[in-house]
């Protein structure tokens, strides 16, 4: 069963409920990323590795999804390309999750194939460094996260445990 489907002038796409990705349509300058310009005329599943995001949230009582964890995200950091604790995300790829009260559907918005990047938009409270003494100031950001493969992040830490 399909669970989504996309169409351009001259190609189409679908993902299949399993995570497949399937494309036909015409392959001219490789558009349809099969490492060939050849045209298909029925569906061709692309290979590959489904990759997701590194983060814990939980839903807020008031709506909006919260970070949480993983333990290794930093408290206070000034990479742009990373969450840090309590970042509340408002939206991811787009989609608007900040009165989203469905954390799976979220996580399902954050996986996509490895080595590519997600989008995601959030609401941060940052120090002003020259006035340290001032309570924090809520900041949109919009961070470009790369989806890794959580399998192969697991095994190394794993191997760093042993050591």
């Amino acid at each position: 069963p399909l669970k989504q489907i996309d169409t351009g002038s001259f190609h189409a796409a679908a993902l299949t409920r399993d995570g497949k990705c399937l494309i036909w349509g015409k392959g001219s300058l490789g558009r349809l990323g099969l490492g060939n310009e050849l045209d298909q005329l029925v569906p061709t599943i692309i290979e590959m590795e489904l990759g997701k995001i590194q983060v814990e949230f939980d839903q807020e009582d008031d709506g909006g999804l919260r970070v949480t964890g993983p333990d290794r995200v930093a408290k206070n950091t000034t990479d742009k390309r990373a969450f840090m604790l309590d970042d509340i995300i408002l939206s991811i790829q787009h989609v608007d999750v900040s009165q989203s009260d469905d954390d799976a559907y979220a996580y399902e918005l954050l996986a996509g194939p490895v080595g590519t990047m997600a989008r995601v938009s959030l609401r941060r409270k940052v120090k002003d460094e020259e006035y340290p003494d001032d309570e924090p100031t809520e900041v949109d950001l919009v961070l470009f996260i790369e989806r890794i493969n959580l399998e192969d992040l697991e095994d190394e830490e794993e191997e760093e445990g042993e050591h």
